[in-house]
């Protein structure tokens, strides 16, 4: 890989993120069907009490929360960090929890775990050396490639944080599920997290920058050099030795490294040994020894500043998320007006005074016109009066004033017409004849 492309390392979308949490609390839902959650107690983990974490007043349990997406038969989507402020805030229903554990990933969905490889195999052993770690090796599929490689320590307890404060692994997602998509997964394990997620990347990060100095890639050459030695005295076919440097390759980390040791296990000069172990590979490219394939400290540096940016930009925005998160769970305010502006207060009250001049001025109308009715004629009794409809308006008004109990005995004159009333409804509509033959 070329120096220029680990600049677009891990640019894709979730390609950076949170993989797992472990976290300490009282209290936690547990039955969700997009994410998983684990009691301690499923895990063997022991009750915990006050003793380890103060905040908490009364005993809790260690979970396992696991905020990926499900896809492909496996969880492996990672989350944004805007989603995985919201999706914790609704796996946790917002209860207090403390963070022990943050397990950081970072997946390549372009490049292969063999074209990572030499580049993880680094970090990983920059790890191991930066944190003393004594529990690490590799993992084989059954046709015996390597699936995974590791870096952790053998120490049982999480309290023992100075001992193994992180931890380090490598898979290659293919061998575990061939449709998921990414090729390459390398997770950065904060062990100790202080508490929240915000706090766990930030150790992360800061992690990152400590671990290359010039002493600490000195050392990660001359290990794996001594390695080489080692495996070559040990019987290797002389005549064989490029045969024997291509199965031995993952050793090899720079190409001054591959000069020298090639030089001096073969007593041929290094320049010249190294041309003919990389003609010898001409039908074969990727097993080539260069300054592409090899990774300088430039190179290493400019892969960790990469590992250290995206994490970055993943913070900033859970950070975001976050404080979405805590807007949306602030109490709403007692009175509505609390949250207005003063204008927007004083608007509101000039609506209500129109609208209620306007109810006012009606009100005064049919009061009024009523006023007028009765004096006309005291005994003339309204059809209206007999409507429920009516009556309830009439109340909603003016209390029933006009409408008492007395009215209901009033004679009903819209209503009198008979076989020996003189006027036919004809009349008393006064119908013109031409217009209603229109209409029929």
């Amino acid at each position: 890989m070329k120096k220029a492309e680990i600049k677009k390392l891990y640019g894709g979308k979730h390609s950076c993120g949170l993989h797992t949490l472990q976290v300490q609390a009282k209290y936690l839902p547990l039955d969700y069907a997009d994410y998983s959650i684990f009691w301690g107690h499923k895990q063997g983990a022991a009750r915990q009490t006050n003793e380890v974490q103060p905040q908490f007043t009364e005993k809790f349990y260690r979970y396992q929360l696991n905020p990926s997406i499900r896809a492909a038969g496996t969880r492996y989507t990672l989350l944004s960090g805007r989603d995985l402020a919201t999706t914790i805030a609704d796996m946790t229903e917002r209860n207090p929890y403390y963070v022990e554990r943050a397990d950081f990933a970072f997946d390549s969905f372009t490049h292969s775990y063999d074209e990572l490889r030499r580049l993880n195999k680094a970090v990983r052993w920059l790890v191991i050396d930066r944190f003393s770690l004594d529990n690490n090796g590799i993992t084989m599929d059954e046709d015996g490639s390597v699936k995974s490689m590791f870096a952790k320590s053998q120490s049982p307890s999480i309290t023992g944080k100075p001992k193994r404060p992180f931890e380090n692994e490598c898979y290659d997602k293919t061998k575990q599920y061939p449709n998921c998509g990414i090729y390459a997964r390398l997770e950065l394990r904060c062990l100790d997290a202080g508490g929240t997620i915000e706090e766990a990347a930030r150790r992360t990060i800061s992690m990152l920058g400590e671990l290359l100095t010039e002493d600490s890639y000195n050392r990660l050459i001359e290990y794996h050099s001594n390695i080489l030695r080692d495996q070559w005295h040990k019987g290797v076919k002389r005549s064989e030795w490029r045969t024997w440097f291509c199965e031995h390759q993952w050793y090899i980390f720079s190409l001054e490294q591959f000069r020298a040791i090639v030089g001096e296990l073969t007593g041929n000069n290094g320049e010249y040994a190294v041309k003919r172990y990389n003609d010898s590979c001409t039908g074969m490219p990727w097993k080539k020894l260069t300054s592409v394939t090899l990774i300088s400290r430039d190179k290493l540096s400019a892969y960790i500043e990469r590992l250290q940016a995206c994490l970055r930009a993943w913070l900033a925005d859970y950070l975001r998320g976050l404080s979405d998160v805590q807007r949306a769970g602030e109490d709403e305010p007692d009175n509505a007006f609390d949250a207005m502006s003063d204008t927007e207060i004083d608007y509101l009250a000039a609506l209500a005074a129109e609208r209620e001049e306007r109810q006012r001025e009606s009100q005064q109308a049919f009061l009024e016109y009523m006023e007028e009715l009765n004096e006309e004629d005291p005994a003339f009794t309204c059809w209206l009066y007999e409507q429920e409809w009516f009556k309830e308006i009439v109340e909603s008004i003016d209390g029933g004033k006009y409408l008492g109990e007395e009215q209901l005995n009033r004679p009903q004159c819209i209503c009198s017409f008979g076989f020996g009333n003189p006027e036919t409804l004809e009349e008393m509509c006064n119908f013109d004849a031409e217009i209603d033959s229109l209409m029929d």
